[in-house]
């Protein structure tokens, strides 16, 4: 997070050394997250990526 901005990166086309400032309101949540402490090369974002894709991550919608 920067100034309350999640940074995105896919470790090809936004790879880990510049990522994506986003808008919080642009994005959908799921009921998983990715150990960051781990992500040390974009190799194995991508990799995480991958298999986090193939797990089927549900994602949560905001309900009222």
């Amino acid at each position: 997070m920067e100034d309350g901005y999640p940074l995105l990166c896919d470790g090809k086309h936004r790879p880990l050394e510049r990522p994506k400032r986003k808008n919080p309101l642009h994005l959908a949540g799921t009921n998983r997250r990715l150990d960051m402490q781990s992500m040390e090369t974009n190799r194995v974002l991508r990799r995480a990526l991958r298999t986090f894709a193939e797990a089927g991550a549900v994602r949560v919608t905001k309900g009222g």
